[in-house]
């Protein structure tokens, strides 16, 4: 990983407050916010190194804490942690999952399990229950408590990925976000193109490409109907 210290922006939220917890979301979804820098990457060495240590700071907690979307700041950043009463002496916040949390090579073999254990079937072959997270809340919490004691509604085996959040933190009480699992198809198949391309990591591209295909196959199998009054 870069050795470099992570410089980190406050964000504005309503009513004034200041949110300094640097959100997975903010570099990965929601239009693709981080992704605007890349056009000034190649003109600007400070910014790309920058954007590597915003990366490799991500792809370290994700590593360690697969299911949270926020985090703390790093030792070597000089900042000291920030007081949540809600949430008293953790490091991440909150531990709140979503599709479109998972970021960063270093911490790809997280990324697997949580895709691997996410589209597993709420109960198995013998009725046993199967429950790899779950998400409560509590007091303070801005979403509302996921229902059957944080494990949503129960699902079927469908080769999709559930969630119990939306990326607005809502609920999502049909487990299997579409658009999540579309852009989560998209980016491991670009992630098996690109790995291909530079003849690294073929092991980890055989993965992103079965599940980027099975995710997709999913889609197209599971949540496309056929319009009753068109063709």
């Amino acid at each position: 990983m870069l050795n470099a210290r992570i410089i980190r922006h406050t964000r504005r939220a309503p009513m004034g407050h200041r949110l300094r917890d640097p959100w997975l979301c903010h570099t990965c979804d929601r239009s693709r916010h981080f992704a605007n820098y890349h056009s000034l990457l190649g003109v600007d060495p400070q910014l790309a190194t920058l954007v590597k240590a915003v990366i490799n700071n991500e792809a370290r907690y994700v590593a360690e804490y697969p299911y949270c979307g926020a985090f703390q700041p790093p030792p070597e950043s000089g900042l000291r942690p920030t007081h949540n009463d809600w949430a008293d002496g953790v490091t991440v916040n909150p531990a709140q999952f979503t599709s479109f949390n998972l970021a960063g090579r270093a911490a790809i073999k997280q990324v697997f399990r949580v895709i691997d254990e996410q589209s597993q079937a709420t109960f198995d072959e013998n009725f046993n229950f199967v429950s790899y997270y779950n998400w409560t809340g509590g007091n303070g919490a801005l979403s509302p408590q996921v229902n059957n004691r944080g494990n949503n509604e129960p699902k079927a085996y469908t080769g999709l990925v559930g969630t119990h959040h939306r990326p607005s933190d809502d609920l999502s009480v049909f487990a299997f976000l579409t658009p999540a699992n579309a852009m989560l198809s998209v980016e491991l198949e670009h992630i098996a193109d690109v790995l291909e391309a530079v003849g690294e990591l073929p092991e980890v591209s055989h993965d992103a490409k079965t599940w980027g295909t099975r995710v997709r196959e999913a889609i197209w199998k599971h949540t496309v109907n056929p319009h009753p009054y068109l063709d």
